[in-house]
């Protein structure tokens, strides 16, 4: 036997009794420290050196390759609703579901595309319980006392008494100005022939936001005195294509006699 071959397998022989003796010892200490657990840890050992051993279980004491990984059924990917996925439901609901109240869009020309195309047939709602204070054409401003042509009419009521959509509609703008006070605006219908609103001034709060569908009837404000205004009341205008019409001929004319 060569010099080196000789000295490689010295190296070796004491690296095996060095780590025999490595684990002896650990053994040794563990079962000394823990009788219990020593006494588990040679029944266990005892278990397995009088097992008798095949390829299959030597093969499932290996790790999992790749290849063999067991595998899992592929998850059904989730729909994600973006804003606007949002906006194109909201603007072809069927009259079921718009007929809950206070359905908000992402924008109001997300309804304006189909919903206000539609024919307006619903009955108009007087939208407030109260009595006509200033009518619609030409007056005496109670403000500054001038000529005015009044765009709208003054319908008085308690203050914080609920406001009415006329019509079905979508909510185009809500905003507070010195001389209109809080007030909204709802398209009733928005095509290239035709736009159809209603203008709700003065009130004391808002219950509804730009791009909300609404019901005729619903609530959308309480009555207030904010703006230009000489007491609680409720000034309504009627707008087609921009002109203001006297909303109690055009709407209400029924009820023309108040």
């Amino acid at each position: 036997m060569s010099e080196n071959k000789k000295d490689f397998f010295v190296k070796m022989t004491t690296v095996q009794f060095i780590l025999c003796f490595l684990v002896f010892g650990i053994c040794f200490g563990y079962s000394r420290l823990s009788p219990e657990n020593g006494e588990r840890f040679l029944a266990e050992y005892r278990a397995l050196s009088e097992k008798k051993w095949t390829v299959d279980d030597w093969k499932g004491l290996l790790p999992l390759t790749e290849e063999a990984q067991p595998q899992l059924p592929a998850e059904e990917p989730t729909e994600e609703i973006t804003e606007e996925a949002t906006r194109e439901t909201a603007a072809t609901l069927p009259d079921e579901v718009l007929s809950e109240p206070a359905l908000a869009l992402a924008e109001p020309l997300g309804a304006s595309a189909s919903y206000l195309s539609q024919k307006l047939t619903a009955e108009p709602v007087f939208p407030v319980d109260g009595w006509i204070s200033s009518s619609f054409g030409k007056r005496i401003s109670p403000i500054d006392a001038y000529d005015e042509d009044h765009k709208g009419v003054d319908i008085a009521a308690k203050a914080g008494t609920d406001i009415h959509a006329v019509m079905d509609g979508v909510v185009s703008l809500v905003d507070e100005t010195p001389g209109r006070g809080k007030f909204l605006m709802i398209d009733h219908k928005n095509t290239t022939e035709e736009k159809i609103q209603t203008l709700y001034q003065h009130c004391s709060e808002i219950l509804v936001k730009e791009g909300t569908v609404i019901r005729a009837g619903e609530t959308i404000a309480r009555v207030g005195s904010t703006g230009d205004s000489t007491g609680p009341h409720l000034h309504l205008e009627y707008r087609v294509n921009g002109e203001c019409l006297n909303p109690i001929s055009e709407l209400f004319s029924d009820l023309y006699a108040l």
